[in-house]
């Protein structure tokens, strides 16, 4: 892959995590009020906080794997931690 397709896919990959990590934090609020919202119940909001906030999670370790990879960014392991 080149380095140019890395660049691209890992800040692409940064934004979309971004987005759901904010969409879980709103969706981790409106479980705690304990209110339906969006015509869905309570339980719903809870698995569909549940599933963003495991998938914001995968998001966020594949851009860090592909900063790790890219040679732009030229990030070592010590970086990560």
């Amino acid at each position: 892959m080149s380095s140019e397709a890395l660049w691209a896919l890992g800040r692409g990959n940064g934004i979309v995590a971004l987005a759901f990590m904010t969409l879980s934090v709103v969706l981790g609020i409106g479980v705690r009020s304990g209110r339906p919202l969006f015509t869905l119940p309570r339980f719903g909001i809870a698995d569909v906080h549940r599933f963003v906030a495991l998938a914001a999670t995968l998001l966020v370790a594949l851009h860090m794997g592909l900063l790790f990879m890219d040679p732009y960014a030229k990030l070592r392991l010590i970086d990560f931690v």
